[in-house]
């Protein structure tokens, strides 16, 4: 079979698992605002949530050989040069934005958090197609690709009109921003990850590289903040440990991302997401809203919208693989 045929071939598995994991990882962001606003730091939640991701993570190559050739690669790879180290930072990004769903979706609800990651997302990932960060290499910022980024662009927006108020535009600012770069950052750590796991052989080696470079840093920022004199508990009570059991969608996604992004390319991934992440935030924002968020209709004319942007974006990716077989 041919490269464009295997390349082809493995599209809509990875949009079809994309979008499960997209769409359940509101699950752990609705977990995670929960955490927050019973009075968990939202730093030492990030932290907590990275590392019970890493240990489930190592069990699991512990207990399979082929992960533990995969993380044989990876050292090889690190030593040799093949894999840089900083390719090995995409934890970092993936504990912010963990961090940020914690404070931030108590305050804006997490159909209006969603907005703002998968729009800094979607924007910066034409910039990492571009500069070739993915394993795939650099992928052309092509008029379709450009259209179908700005669709989900106005999705996203759609959720916001009917999330907001005016209020919220000047009051949060702050939220906003955050959020934004979060996004933004996700789109790094989905190329980073990809790299790690296609030199590596295994997607879950480049999930537990992420899952413990992320928790590391997040519990040495715990560390400086208690020491400065800041309160920074991971549970704010015993009856709420329960909700780090949705730290296992976060793990699926990223798992799931490393594996993807070398086939669907950052932009592409990231609008996938956007329709998984908005059928996730109306399955939550309607079934379990956090206090004082709100179901908003807009999210169905939102969601609509998304599915085009992936139509157009996917079509622009298919003619492109054409055209480079030619």
């Amino acid at each position: 079979m041919t490269a464009l045929g295997q390349s082809s071939r493995a599209v809509p598995i990875a949009i079809l698992t994309t979008f499960a994991t997209f769409m359940l990882v509101s699950l752990q962001i609705r977990g995670v605002g929960e955490l927050v606003s019973r009075g968990a730091s939202p730093i030492a939640v990030a932290g907590s949530t990275q590392l019970l991701q890493g240990l489930v993570t190592l069990g699991l190559i512990f207990a399979l050989r082929p992960l533990r050739e995969g993380v044989r690669r990876t050292f090889v790879g690190v030593r040799s040069g093949e894999i840089p180290l900083w390719t090995l930072a995409g934890g970092l990004a993936g504990a912010l934005q963990i961090a940020v769903m914690g404070l931030v979706s108590p305050i804006i609800g997490i159909a209006a958090l969603t907005v703002l990651l998968v729009s800094g997302q979607t924007v910066n990932g034409l910039l990492v197609d571009r500069v070739g960060l993915t394993p795939g290499g650099r992928r052309a910022v092509t008029p379709t690709r450009i259209f179908g980024a700005l669709l989900a662009v106005l999705a996203v927006s759609l959720v916001w009109v009917g999330n907001s108020t005016k209020a919220e535009y000047s009051a949060e600012w702050w939220a906003v921003v955050l959020a934004i770069l979060a996004g933004a950052g996700a789109a790094i750590q989905a190329a980073l990850n990809g790299r790690v796991a296609s030199l590596s052989g295994q997607p879950v080696v480049a999930a537990e590289v992420n899952f413990l470079g992320g928790a590391v840093v997040m519990w040495l920022l715990v560390g400086v903040l208690v020491l400065a004199g800041s309160r920074q508990s991971p549970v704010p009570d015993a009856g709420s440990a329960w909700l780090y059991a949705s730290t296992i969608f976060g793990l699926l996604l990223i798992v799931n991302i490393s594996w993807a992004v070398k086939h669907l390319g950052v932009l592409v991934l990231s609008l996938v997401g956007v329709v998984g992440q908005i059928s996730g935030a109306i399955m939550v924002d309607f079934v379990l809203p956090l206090p004082g968020s709100h179901f908003a209709w807009t999210l169905l004319l939102s969601l609509g919208v998304s599915v085009i942007a992936v139509a157009v974006a996917t079509l622009g990716r298919r003619a492109a693989l054409a055209r480079e077989a030619q």
